[in-house]
């Protein structure tokens, strides 16, 4: 019965982190080099600075220790950044992309919904929408000559209910051509700040209103089209899992 019970083992972090870099070394080879390298460059320095104070042994316990920790803090960094990368690349041109990038984003800071408000069921073009203290958000997935009129649409009903205010609506293109920010680069975008910010209250408000408005419009989802799937996806691919 103890045997039945018995909760089974949760993952510890050095098999996370296992599973971080064999997931980043299938397309990242040199990975290794990096991550080696972020440890021994900040050991080395505070070795060499141990060395120039001529510490005692028991300054010198804790330097070793101070040594590894940043060594380890550097590694760790270094690892989830190129996996980080890694998992861009990964789902970069695929449907719904921008989407699973947008659900990573801190639920405080940012509101996106799991669905885009608009889909070309030809194309597979989206449009995110999402709001923040900066305003709203309009993310696009497609050229800009096929989603330019869906944009517009897109725009105009937002000023209908947001008519007397000046709240920034910002639009973001994703892709790799003139005028798009790739998928690597769109949550250091997003990340941009704007002058006079909204207040928490007109931010709640503000939401509430689109909220409204995305009852009232709906969304239609073409046959064959599961943005959702393809966040899902994707996020794992970014976890390394």
């Amino acid at each position: 019965m103890a045997e039945e019970t018995k909760k089974p083992k949760r993952n510890n972090v050095f098999k996370q982190m296992k599973q971080l870099y064999d997931f980043t070394r299938e397309d990242d080879p040199q990975v290794t080099w990096w991550v080696l390298g972020a440890f021994f460059i900040p050991f080395i320095v505070v070795i060499l600075i141990g060395f120039i104070l001529k510490l005692g042994w028991l300054s010198w316990i804790m330097t070793v220790i101070l040594a590894v920790l940043l060594g380890l803090l550097a590694a760790t960094f270094t690892l989830s950044r190129r996996s980080e990368n890694v998992g861009y690349k990964r789902i970069e041109g695929q449907p719904g992309a921008a989407g699973a990038v947008l659900q990573s984003l801190s639920k405080r800071v940012y509101t996106f919904s799991e669905q885009p408000v608009w889909i070309d069921p030809r194309t597979k073009d989206m449009i995110w929408r999402g709001t923040s203290l900066y305003g709203v958000y309009l993310v696009v997935e497609g050229p800009q000559s096929r989603t330019r009129k869906a944009v517009e649409n897109e725009k105009a009903k937002i000023r209908r209910v947001t008519q007397g205010s000046s709240i920034r609506i910002i639009t973001i293109y994703t892709g790799n051509g003139d005028g798009e920010t790739p998928i690597s680069g769109l949550n250091k975008t997003l990340r941009k700040r704007y002058k006079n910010p909204l207040t928490p209250d007109e931010l709640e408000h503000l939401n509430g209103r689109l909220s409204t408005l995305q009852k009232m419009n709906g969304l239609g989802m073409p046959q064959g089209i599961d943005p959702r799937a393809a966040q899902h996806m994707s996020r794992r691919a970014m976890r390394g899992r």
